[in-house]
């Protein structure tokens, strides 16, 4: 089979039938696939897959960057489909003009973003940042496969690299680095640190082909992962510590503690827990602080004494551990691990306040409201010796000094107004670039993208398919607009459309905002004595945006243009936008 022509070798007729077209393979083993071809207007715009882009930080050996080529996610070609279907032909007709060609073929071509950050080849870790993405490619190619990027090619990117959001768990087959070789079949663990600070563990399974060892997981999510062999399992699911299987374990199950890389065999936890020596040695165990050793093919069993009050922990051996609890913080987070330990056992307190903040108090208590002293390692890590009581550790962050912007985007300047909103709604995975070192400041933003950064700071949410006739179910935004119409936050137009690709205007926006903070239940009556008619256009608000323009005119989310007008009709550029929100998590509460 010929695909530059779309024939069979030696046959006469198409191999392809009418309405498709043959583009590169998602899946392993295939150099090509064939898929329908969507035509826009009078341009054919068809998914298609890019190689993955690998990076390694400093001192990754060139084995890794080389296996971490071989990385495949094959629904990544799903969501390529869904890209195609969701293109105007206003989007298809500027990417054709930029391109400069007179009637090139589209092509939406994915990718998975791989960086190399950690490796050990001795204790058998690996951490990869892996985010999928897409671009827009314009060629004069009939198919896919006779794309050439380059000077000589006959293809250019007229939309550079995205991110792209995957909303159902996805299967990754990736290569492993040869130092990190182990047997046919066997399971490794994959940790996955969500978005929204969440930790997941998966299961990857270990197949040898060709003398290359290859790891396939489901993931639910993407960057970053930590890859490394087990320390024990529940069944057949594997975990890096003996913490992480704690934490997961049920009454009834029994933990298998396995041989290979050394493994720290610690675990707090305040329930009774089994655990099984697989190891093929004696091991010891440090259980509430208290060691236990035992042989191999032995069972012992953890029991948890419940303490006395003011403490929270216990052990196989009656020593008794007091729990460690944080307050509820703004503006960043706190951690203290361990989360429950014995009278004069370390504490370490880590830090992580948003970007922008810096610490301003912390404050640690005892059990009679004393306070326990602390001592500081470094800008976020702070130390103290338990008592013997339980602890509070209380945090507060304030503003730090104003730096220039950090930005990494060449089209927003450190002096530009918005810079600081751009580093922060990007900061908090908010809002995206547009490319990999754009923002499109001046860009228009379309009602899908405001609903859908409003679902990630929900945390996205299940839901209810959306019911509009013109939001696609595999759309980007189809889980956020149904999400925020089901609580009221957004409306269609009647007729059962939505406009998820229409521009939001000002005053659309200010409405979005203002139902948010209902839903969120926080207090709108700021804007209630919020005089509006200083501006010179606030007689052209439209009536139903009126009290939201006062609210949000009041409460510091919104300001005029130019001093003197507040231009609710127009559009809301991209960086209006990003002002906006960070305004609205600053102020609103």
């Amino acid at each position: 089979f010929n695909p530059a022509n779309n024939k069979a070798e030696g046959a006469g007729t198409n191999f392809v039938a009418d309405g498709y077209i043959s583009v590169t393979s998602d899946k392993s083993g295939y150099d090509y696939m064939v898929t329908k071809k969507t035509t826009v207007g009078t341009t054919d715009v068809t998914p298609d897959v890019a190689e993955p882009e690998v990076t390694a930080s400093k001192d990754i050996p060139s084995e890794v960057t080389e296996a971490a080529k071989n990385i495949e996610a094959p629904d990544l070609a799903t969501a390529a489909n869904d890209i195609v279907k969701n293109i105007g032909e206003d989007t298809v007709s500027d990417l054709v003009h930029k391109s400069g060609y007179e009637n090139p073929n589209l092509y939406v071509q994915t990718s998975l973003k791989v960086e190399a950050k950690a490796y050990d080849a001795t204790a058998k870790t690996l951490t990869l940042e892996i985010t999928p993405q897409y671009r827009i490619v314009a060629s004069t190619a009939a198919t896919a496969d006779g794309i050439e990027l380059g000077d000589n090619g006959n293809a250019k990117v007229v939309q550079g690299y995205q991110p792209l959001d995957i909303t159902k768990p996805i299967e990754v087959t990736m290569e492993l680095p040869t130092s990190f070789a182990v047997d046919n079949g066997a399971k490794l663990s994959i940790k996955h640190t969500k978005s929204n600070g969440t930790v997941e563990y998966y299961t990857g399974t270990v197949t040898e082909q060709s003398g290359k060892h290859l790891l396939t997981f489901t993931t639910n999510g993407f960057s970053p992962f930590v890859i490394s062999v087990p320390a024990a399992s529940i069944g057949e699911n594997v975990y890096p510590t003996l913490q992480a299987a704690a934490d997961a374990a049920k009454s009834t199950d029994v933990i298998s503690v396995k041989s290979g890389a050394s493994h720290d065999l610690t675990f707090t936890a305040t329930k009774s827990v089994k655990v099984k020596n697989e190891t093929g040695a004696d091991v010891t165990v440090k259980f509430n602080g208290t060691d236990k050793k035992f042989g191999d093919g032995e069972t012992e069993t953890f029991t948890y004494t419940k303490p006395s009050s003011g403490s929270s922990g216990g052990s196989s051996s009656g020593k008794t551990t007091y729990k460690v609890t944080t307050s509820a913080v703004n503006n960043g987070g706190v951690n203290a691990s361990p989360s429950s330990a014995e009278k004069g056992a370390t504490i370490t307190i880590t830090l992580s306040p948003d970007k922008g903040y810096k610490l301003d108090k912390l404050t640690v208590t005892d059990g009679s409201g004393k306070t326990v002293s602390t001592v500081k390692k470094s800008d976020t890590v702070y130390t103290f010796t338990m008592p013997a009581s339980a602890v509070k550790v209380s945090v507060s962050y304030v503003k730090a000094t104003e730096t220039p912007s950090e930005t990494k985007f060449n089209d927003v300047s450190a002096n530009d107004w918005f810079a600081s909103a751009v580093d922060y709604v990007t900061g908090k995975g908010m809002m995206n670039g547009t490319a990999d070192n754009t923002f499109s400041p001046k860009a228009n933003t379309t009602r899908g993208m405001v609903v859908t950064v409003l679902y990630r700071l929900e945390n996205q949410p299940s839901t209810s398919a959306a019911s509009f006739t013109d939001v696609a179910s595999g759309a980007y935004y189809a889980n956020a607009v149904a999400w925020a119409n089901a609580n009221g936050i957004v409306s269609g137009y009647g007729s059962g459309k939505f406009g998820p690709n229409d521009k939001v205007t000002r005053e659309q926006l200010a409405a979005i905002l203002y139902r948010y903070a209902q839903y969120k239940k926080y207090d709108v009556s700021v804007g209630e004595d919020t005089n509006i008619l200083s501006y010179d256009d606030a007689q052209s608000i439209s009536s139903y945006a009126i009290p939201a323009i006062q609210w949000a005119c009041g409460a510091g989310v919104v300001t005029g243009k130019s001093g003197s007008k507040l231009d609710p009709k127009g559009n809301a550029t991209r960086a209006e936008v990003a002002a906006m929100l960070m305004r609205f998590c600053e102020n609103v509460k």
